[in-house]
């Protein structure tokens, strides 16, 4: 996959065929830790795996996280930024309220450890990509927990 200029949006590298076009849902999303309470906040693990060349919609996250890669190789993409790629075994923080946009760039699908905190009921994400459809939105939903 080719790489992002800096001052590109996450529209712009979708719209030159870097990344796929259109984004599509984890393969398997299974919640491993469920909204554990610690004190005003909530805690949650997701263990996930994406299918490789398979991308996330854009999002924010209230909250930020931690996306910990065991398997494979992703490339994550902010607007105006240079993208990071990493690959297995290591961890990416995802900043609260930052548009992005999370890529299985290499031949393998990826496994990984999606850590998400917040006060009390949080959403996990704020997808803000226009016209991605329900099921994808709801991916964190197909779970079996709603939030």
């Amino acid at each position: 996959m080719a790489g992002q200029a800096h001052g590109q949006t996450i529209q712009q590298v979708i719209e030159s065929g870097a990344v796929p076009k259109l984004p599509a849902p984890a393969l398997t999303r299974i919640p491993i830790l469920n909204r554990v309470p610690q004190g005003d906040v909530e805690v949650t693990v997701f263990l996930s795996r994406r299918k490789a060349g398979t991308r996330t919609p854009i999002h924010k996250h209230d909250f930020g996280g931690i996306d910990c890669l065991i398997q494979g190789e992703a490339t994550l993409y902010y607007d105006n930024q240079k993208p990071v790629k990493y690959s297995a075994p290591t961890c990416v923080h995802m900043p609260p309220g930052v548009a992005m946009m999370n890529v299985a760039s290499g031949s393998e699908d990826t496994v990984f450890y999606d850590i998400f905190f917040g006060k009390k009921g949080f959403a996990y994400w704020d997808v803000t990509e226009k016209g991605v459809s329900v099921d994808i939105i709801n991916d964190f939903d197909r779970s079996g927990h709603v939030h």
